[in-house]
Parts: C-alpha cells; sequence; structure tokens
C-alpha cells in the first residue's frame, strides 16, 4: 500500500539534542556530578517523567535526592531545557512540503516541562505556529501515558485518527522503537546516525523506503 501517514519522532530527526547542556548547567548550580542526566535516567525519573506518573515538583524533589544537591527547582528546569541545539531550516522547509501530501504527526518521549519547551520553540525558530500548523497532531508521552516502544502508543495514535497500519511510516533514530512501531503492522525508518530526513524523500516527496 502507498504510505498516506506519517509519524516523526521529535528528538534526532527534526530537531537535535545534546544532553550535555543539561550536565553543564547542573553542574554550574553545584550538582557535583558531571553526568546528572545519566543518573537521573539510571534511576528511571526521567522515564517516570516522560510517562506522566511523576509531576515537576516530585520530579524536582526526587532528582536532589539522586543527586544529592540543594539545586532549586527553576535551576533544574534551566538545565532541562538546554536539550535542544539546532532547528533545522531544511526541516521546516521538508515538513511544510510533506504536509500537502501526507497526513502528519509527532510523536515524543518527552516530560511536561521539555514538551511545553519543545512546542514554543519550535514555533518560535519557525516564526508562526509550526506545530499546530504542520502536525494534524502531537503527541508527547507524558500525555498519554505511554512511551515508545511500546506497540500500545502507536496503537493509540492510529486508532485515534483511523489511520491503517500499512498506509502509516513511523521516522525514528532509535532502533527499539522502530521495533516497537513494526509489531503493529506499521512501516518504520530508522533514521541512521548522521543521516537526514531530507534524505527519506525523493524530489516528488515519496518515501525512499
Amino acid at each position: 500500500m502507498t504510505i498516506h501517514n506519517i509519524i516523526f519522532d521529535l528528538c534526532g530527526p527534526i530537531i537535535t539534542i545534546d544532553v550535555a547542556g543539561i550536565n553543564q548547567v547542573m553542574h554550574r548550580y553545584g550538582v557535583a556530578s558531571t553526568e546528572a542526566y545519566k543518573e537521573l535516567h539510571r534511576a528511571r525519573l526521567t522515564h517516570r517523567f516522560e510517562a506522566g506518573q511523576i509531576a515537576p515538583v516530585d520530579f524536582c524533589a526526587e532528582a536532589r535526592k539522586i543527586l544529592h544537591s540543594d539545586i532549586t527547582d527553576e535551576q533544574i528546569f534551566e538545565a532541562w531545557n538546554t536539550l535542544i541545539t539546532s532547528f533545522p531550516e531544511s526541516h521546516i522547509r521538508l515538513l511544510e512540503e510533506l504536509k500537502t501530501r501526507y497526513r502528519l504527526f509527532m510523536l515524543s518521549n518527552s516530560d511536561k516541562v521539555n514538551a511545553r519547551f519543545f512546542t514554543d520553540w519550535l514555533n518560535l525558530h519557525a516564526g508562526y505556529d509550526f506545530v499546530g500548523s504542520v502536525f494534524e497532531r502531537a503527541y508527547y508521552s507524558w500525555e498519554t501515558g505511554m512511551r515508545k516502544p511500546e506497540p500500545a502508543i502507536f496503537q493509540h495514535i492510529m486508532e485515534t485518527h483511523g489511520l491503517h497500519p500499512a498506509e502509516t511510516l513511523l521516522i525514528d533514530d532509535n532502533p527499539k522503537h522502530v521495533a516497537g512501531a513494526q509489531t503493529t503492522g506499521m512501516h518504520a525508518q530508522l533514521l541512521a546516525r548522521g543521516a537526514d530526513i531530507t534524505d527519506l524523500f525523493d524530489d516528488q516527496l515519496h518515501w525512499k523506503g
């Protein structure tokens, strides 16, 4: 079947991110560890936050315990929102063009704080309501209570919008997420390290996969 629907991962395919900024800002505010993000991830605190299982204030309280620090909520969120490094103009143009041919969706494993920041940041750098205009809907894991690579999150999107798996494509840079999507019957494209989403489509906007 022909692809009619594309679900884009946000971090990696659309924007570039780097956790180094989080570590640097937290260290500047007195956190002893230079790998704060990894410590919070290892403790599965980021997982729970992304799944919407804990509120931002509770996330900060637990983060302080894990990091043995008195860093404030505001300082943690300042660090948390340094994650984005770029939003290439070529990605803006491509997504605007793809919108004329496909139903586009965004799916990101993001917590409540990052999700709000990501949406505002994308719109600011595009110069208009990019997220609301380009995507039929943007899904953040904290709102759904489900995270990639759980098949349920992909099934939820398809059932909500009446998408046929054989006509739906996921573009993601995480092999586990790609595998999870494929179990539902969807097509899934792994964006390899160093590759760009502009390389995935021909001049007529057909997916090359």
